[in-house]
């Protein structure tokens, strides 16, 4: 008889007797289905509970992996002494010997400047190249950053006092100059822009500075009551003028443009055929919407939508 407890999508956990997802199994190699027989949940379980029985049977071994976590920080403090008496013979009491006569700190660092998480021993790279110093040609412990800095120059002193000079003559240009050459997007705004066109920019960026001169517009000049309202630049006023620029709610400034009802470029109807079609409309008489379509050329939607104040309006 076939079972149909389980879903070709589904398994049995043998472990909580459970029907779950496929997914809900991890993997496992050598079975028939490469899922392993319990569930997530029932081999975390298993895996917590085999985890604290092997800690209560091996204390000593428990307390020997503890014990080797804890002296992580001074094997880690070994290994760098060890490396430090190998490449440059420094013992540790010799390191903090000479980081001490330093006054503490990298000699190019500031003063007051935190001392980094890392130090690195300096040497003459042209007398001892390899892994290994003579001893002999060490400099002073440096920061990490500077260390690199020097590394990255090729401990050349032509071309350090090269960029010396590079960063003071160019601090000397910017400081006769009185301005910075450069300023960061957004810093140069109107006529300092370099793409500033004035009489010659679009009616957007016109729009844009009565904005920034007279702030938003909170009112429409009609007394409409709107949550949005714009500045509108009036018929034949200078449109780089402020003072040419009236508060408007949009429907308002899309009406005094001409650009809905029958001021629209592409409308099919004048303002004295709308009003007309609306007096001579009334509903259940003749003429019908259908009747004023064909008569005027338009569809019956658009009679509808006149006659209804949706469209054409004032």
């Amino acid at each position: 008889m076939e079972n149909n407890d389980e879903l070709p999508e589904s398994k049995r956990c043998t472990l909580c007797g459970e029907v779950k997802p496929l997914l809900d199994f991890p993997k496992r190699k050598g079975t028939p289905d490469g899922l392993h027989w319990w569930c997530f949940d029932c081999k975390r379980a298993k895996d917590r509970e085999y985890g604290e029985n092997w800690r209560a049977k091996h204390p000593e071994q428990k307390r020997r992996t503890g014990r080797r976590y804890a002296r992580k920080d001074d094997v880690r403090a070994r290994n760098s002494h060890q490396a430090l008496l190998e490449k440059y013979g420094l013992t540790p009491e010799a390191f903090d010997a000479k980081l001490a006569a330093q006054g503490g700190k990298c000699p190019f660092c500031p003063d007051g400047a935190p001392p980094p998480a890392i130090w690195h021993v300096d040497h003459d790279h042209e007398c001892c190249a390899g892994a290994q110093t003579c001893g002999g040609c060490l400099r002073d412990i440096l920061c990490h950053k500077h260390n690199i800095a020097l590394g990255y120059f090729g401990d050349d002193p032509e071309m350090l006092r090269a960029a010396a000079d590079y960063i003071e003559w160019h601090r000397a240009r910017i400081e006769a100059a009185g301005t910075t050459p450069w300023q960061p997007k957004g810093v140069a705004s109107g006529e300092r822009h370099r793409w500033w066109k004035g009489d010659d920019a679009s009616p957007d960026a016109m729009r844009q500075r009565a904005w920034k001169a007279l702030g938003s517009a909170d009112h429409c000049v009609n007394g409409c009551v709107s949550a949005r309202y714009e500045w509108v630049c009036a018929r034949d006023a200078d449109p780089a003028d402020p003072a040419s620029y009236v508060p408007m709610c949009h429907s308002c400034n899309i009406a005094y443009h001409g650009h809905a009802g029958a001021g629209h470029a592409n409308a099919k109807l004048t303002a004295e055929q709308v009003a007309e079609i609306r007096s001579r409309y009334v509903r259940g008489q003749k003429p019908t919407q259908w009747d004023l379509a064909r008569e005027y050329g338009v569809s019956q939607g658009v009679i509808s939508s006149v006659v209804r104040g949706e469209k054409y309006v004032a």
